[in-house]
């Protein structure tokens, strides 16, 4: 990597929208590190994160759209003059995309570095994740086939042409950075395009008070406590996520072992009691078709929570990641070797207690917020250098 030549602190940065808390947190730990930070956003919906500056749509309709651009256009006189923007997605804001690009445009000429978090779907990861040319499989192909199911077709549709598409492509061919925060999401961008501007940088989470150094996990208090498992299902997004392949393994574990095995199944719940829900269980079901843990399984594992979600040998191999790290990685359409993972797992309680262990190390080696909000520092700072920035 080249030598960083970071801006002087405190850096004036803007972070406009959310996905999962990921903002919020990078957020906070930048005004840690000293910078000054403005965080817009809707609270990503139902799920209400904080925000300095709430933009969330109160009305829909034309009525609805005529109020927020209202609401938008008082705002933007005011948001000049920073060093750094990073929006969460090219659809950054609750209106078509044109008046995103409009918006988008007017970000990039009144400020320094315009950053692109590719944090979800967008042309590209859509696009890109149909078929095994850039990974062995996705939520959209796995076992030589397409996923089809409404979900994914509306993803697909809505991404892959029209304006989705088109505002996608100029906003991540005007942006001076692009910040994917999966193993995936680099491979799809990884292409000479977007090599020179694109740069992983991990998820943040914040360890000080989730998993705090030398803290240990819960224990079963007596070798005959079952192991308490967490499925928690979201409606409309359990094919999405593969969780309605797993919901029958996990069903029948319960019946084959209710003396070792708890099972707590919910769905669609407000994400307070989902928090204590994950506060009670051992192991959580974040998702199967995944190569890399998110946010959910992360802040699950944050608090010593074994997980069912990503771990695949690419980006254990991608980031010289440990060979046990809490995850338990399972293969899509793979019935008979996902039962007998799950099987030999979840019925070892020392197993399970080691894997906890693991789960808060491995958050706290690679997803630090106070480390990742310096990654990205560091990335900008480069950019804004003009220098060309390291991809890795």
């Amino acid at each position: 990597m080249a030598a960083l030549i970071p801006l002087k602190p405190p850096m004036r940065i803007l972070l406009f929208g959310e996905y999962s808390n990921v903002h919020h947190t990078l957020c906070e730990a930048l005004r840690r590190a000293g910078h000054e930070v403005l965080l817009i956003s809707d609270g990503d919906g139902w799920k209400d994160y904080p925000r300095d500056v709430d933009l969330r749509r109160t009305k829909e309709g034309p009525v609805g759209s005529l109020m927020y651009l209202s609401k938008l256009a008082t705002l933007l006189p005011k948001l000049r003059g920073y060093d750094v923007v990073q929006i969460v997605n090219p659809i950054f804001l609750d209106v078509k995309a044109r008046w995103n690009r409009w918006v988008f445009d007017y970000l990039k000429r009144n400020n320094g570095i315009l950053s692109v978090g590719c944090f979800g779907d967008d042309y590209y990861v859509i696009s890109r994740m149909q078929d095994d040319k850039y990974l062995a499989y996705t939520d959209f192909y796995a076992a030589g086939k397409m996923i089809d199911h409404e979900v994914n077709r509306r993803r697909i549709a809505a991404w892959t042409k029209g304006p989705k598409a088109a505002l996608t492509q100029y906003v991540m061919q005007h942006a001076d950075c692009l910040v994917p925060c999966l193993y995936e999401y680099w491979k799809v961008y990884d292409t000479p395009e977007f090599h020179s501007r694109l740069r992983y940088i991990p998820l943040p989470i914040d360890v000080r008070y989730v998993c705090p150094r030398g803290s240990r996990p819960w224990l079963p208090s007596s070798p005959s406590s079952p192991i308490r498992l967490l499925f928690a299902s979201q409606k409309l997004r359990g094919q999405m996520k593969g969780t309605d392949q797993l919901e029958p393994l996990f069903d029948r574990l319960a019946q084959e072992f209710p003396d070792i095995i708890d099972l707590c199944k919910i769905e669609s719940v407000p994400f307070e009691q989902y928090q204590r829900l994950v506060a009670e269980a051992d192991v959580v079901v974040d998702q199967l078709y995944s190569f890399t843990p998110a946010m959910g399984a992360l802040e699950s594992m944050a608090q010593g929570k074994v997980v069912i979600s990503g771990y695949e040998p690419e980006y254990r191999q991608f980031i010289d990641g440990p060979q046990e790290s809490g995850i338990i990685n399972l293969r899509p359409f793979d019935d008979a070797h996902n039962y007998e993972v799950l099987r030999t797992t979840l019925t070892d309680r020392n197993k399970i207690a080691r894997l906890q262990s693991s789960s808060q190390a491995f958050v706290r080696k690679y997803h630090n917020a106070d480390d990742v909000a310096r990654q990205f520092v560091e990335f900008w700072s480069l950019a804004s250098s003009s220098k060309r920035p390291s991809h890795r």
